[in-house]
């Protein structure tokens, strides 16, 4: 049980630095804007949010991911929720958010 703890808290830590490393100002905001008008043209901007932009909805694509890459001998399913809920708390710091909604 430790061991799945760890392992989706190391991904959601790998998918927040995805996150913050695509905001304005960062190494990666030039491609998220050439990747969102590559988006908005195929008329697929709703990939932006599991893809860069939102936190929680990255759990999904990214958990998946790196689940394939290291953690298959957990269930995906439940990385998946564990990290949603781990980048939910994440985001609220992030944001600043006075409180969770």
């Amino acid at each position: 049980m430790s061991e799945l703890l760890i392992f989706c808290l190391l991904t959601s830590l790998k998918v927040t630095a995805i996150h913050v490393s695509c905001r304005e100002g960062m190494i990666f905001f030039r491609p998220r804007v050439a990747l969102g008008v590559l988006l908005y043209r195929m008329k697929l901007r709703i990939l932006e949010k599991p893809l860069y932009d939102c936190l929680v909805c990255m759990s999904g694509f990214w958990g998946l991911v790196f689940w394939l890459i290291d953690g298959m001998n957990y269930h995906p399913v439940e990385v998946i929720l564990i990290v949603a809920g781990i980048n939910a708390l994440f985001d609220q710091v992030i944001e600043e958010k006075p409180g969770l909604q």
